[in-house]
């Protein structure tokens, strides 16, 4: 009899676990009626630098520099930390004002970040309206 080896836990990139929550996000919009968010690379870049800023140190905190972002009429940020993407999505939904943010009717454009660190996932998602 032959034993085989068993495969150690193949860890997700943190793309891939970004791309999850935006999948949720968008989801969650559509079971409401709302357009999808479109992803954005300057988005995305705001929110990966703060989400390794949020985890470093291990300790949530909101950003303080998203007026430097451009061209926008309205932003608006979620930032959660987790066990996993899935359960930060829940989180997020679950709670009154992060649902508000990703059920805006006015927001179009997204970035999300996610950063594993200590078992855990820091996530950030960026949310912006350019129509003003």
């Amino acid at each position: 009899m032959t034993q085989t080896a068993s495969a150690a836990p193949v860890k997700r990139s943190n793309a891939a676990l970004a791309k999850e929550v935006l999948a949720d996000l968008n989801a969650s919009r559509r079971a409401h009626g709302l357009a999808p968010l479109k992803a954005r690379t300057d988005l995305n870049a705001y929110a990966a630098k703060h989400s390794k800023a949020m985890a470093g140190p291990g300790k949530l905190y909101h950003s303080s520099g998203l007026s430097t972002l451009c061209c926008w009429a309205r932003v608006g940020e979620n930032v959660a930390y987790a066990g996993s993407a899935a359960q930060a999505s829940e989180t997020l939904y679950a709670s009154a004002p992060h649902r508000a943010n990703i059920l805006d009717r006015r927001f179009d454009e997204v970035g999300v970040a996610v950063v594993q660190s200590g078992g855990l996932v820091w996530v950030t998602e960026v949310f912006r309206d350019r129509r003003g």
